[in-house]
Parts: structure tokens; sequence; C-alpha cells
């Protein structure tokens, strides 16, 4: 206990993800799993998506633990822990639930309805619209994904973020086109131009910059125009995801 007390927060960091990275290996070992590891960093544990994203989390919110008054309650496994947590965590059901596989929001599936998100702590019903519209979400994702590996297979030696400026978020080149023809999006335009006054029955488009016949807005964004300034806007406001020397720090 004296050591511990002495020690820097940075190196309390480093000491939990390691005895973490040590207990996890030998989950996956013992109920045989295929599982792509997270790594430390930094003194910190950081997770990597299945589209090969790197964000930096904590060894609590890789668990899904959530403290309480007298316990701890876990959100993967929805049951709230009494006793050591040791011999919880160790159980094939808890294993299998931090065993997911990463998305793109950085949210793994814990039930057929249900997904926990990595950097929030939290379980939601809705991924992408977690990412979409909560600010923490959003605020978590510019400052923690700041360090992107080469994926097996590509020629990519660095991926990019690209930022849809109508919705205000960061999304991977592979969902950015998904995104502009979703109903998210479209809502989000048809808000914008109702904040504006526009005319009824026309909704402005604030990628094209003009005004456009409500039956007809559809059509539009679907249309070579729209999709080609889209594509031009999201390259010229592209994050590219460099390493940073003091690395992300995890709440």
């Amino acid at each position: 206990m004296a050591i511990l007390k002495i020690m820097s927060t940075i190196e309390m960091d480093r000491w939990t993800s390691r005895l973490f990275m040590v207990y996890l290996k030998e989950m996956v070992s013992k109920y045989n799993l295929k599982y792509t590891l997270p790594i430390v960093k930094n003194g910190g544990l950081v997770v990597v998506t299945s589209h090969g994203f790197e964000a930096a989390t904590t060894v609590e919110s890789f668990h899904g633990y959530w403290p309480t008054e007298s316990s701890m309650y876990c959100q993967l496994c929805e049951m709230t822990i009494s006793v050591n947590t040791r011999v919880h965590s160790e159980t094939r059901i808890h294993v299998k639930n931090i065993t997911q596989a990463i998305d793109v929001h950085f949210t793994r599936k814990i039930s057929v309805v249900m997904s926990h998100c990595l950097l929030c702590n939290l379980t939601v019903s809705d991924s992408a619209e977690h990412a979409t519209t909560d600010p923490t979400h959003y605020s978590y994702m510019k400052d923690r994904v700041s360090e992107v590996k080469q994926i097996e297979g590509t020629t990519d030696k660095k991926r990019k973020l690209s930022h849809c400026d109508v919705c205000n978020i960061y999304l991977t080149p592979n969902t950015y086109e998904d995104h502009l023809k979703g109903k998210r999006h479209l809502q989000t335009i048809r808000e914008y131009s109702d904040q504006r006054e526009t005319p009824a029955n026309m909704i402005f488009c604030p990628i094209c910059l003009r005004t456009i016949h409500c039956n007809s807005f559809q059509e539009h964004c679907n249309g070579k125009r729209h999709s080609a300034l889209s594509k031009r806007t999201a390259r010229e406001s592209q994050t590219q995801c460099e390493p940073t020397d003091q690395g992300d720090t995890a709440r």
C-alpha cells in the first residue's frame, strides 16, 4: 500500500492498464476466444475498432462498471456486484461481453437491442444516434481519436475522418456517404431550413446553398451535383489523425 501511495497518477494508470492486459489475455486464453486486444499507450488503455481507429478509454469503461453508493453495477451483464469485482470479471458471460467487436462509433453489442459505448461508459439503444446527438460522445471522438493504425490488407498508412458540417460530427470514409443519404442527416437539413424561415414546401440545402421544393429534396440529395459538393466539402474538412506527443487522457 505504501508503494501505491507514492505512485503518480500516470504511473497508477500504467500499472492498472498493464494488470488489466494480463487479466484480459488470461481470459481470452481461458475461454478460447478470438479477439483483437487493446494496447497500452502512454500509460493508458487504447481500444481499436473493427475499422482500425484507436481511442483512449479506461479499465472501468472497458468493463462497463458503474459505481453505486454501496456496490458496483455491471452495465454489460445488467447486474449489481456486491462482492469483489474480480470474481465477476472472470465469469464467462462478462468476458464474452467485453470481447465483442467494437464498431466505428466505439460501441459494442451486448444484446439484440443494446450496445455499450466505451468512450462514455453508457449503454445505448442506438449507437449511431448516440454518436450523432450526444455532445459528450462527440467531444470524446474529437479529442481521443488521435492516432489510427494501418488496417491489414489496405495500402493507406493512415485513415482520415470526414466531418459533416451540417450535423457537426466526424465519420469514417466508409460511413460518410451512407450518412449523407440517411434520415438523420436529411432531418438536420430540414431543421436548419426551418430556422432560416424558408418558404412553405421549400427546403434550403446548406451544401448547395439553394432552395429546393420538398417533393424534390430527396432526389436532389441523390443527384450528382449535391453528391459532388458533399464529397468536396468532406475532403476540405477531413481531419488527418496524427499521433500526439502526450497521448490521449481518459476520464
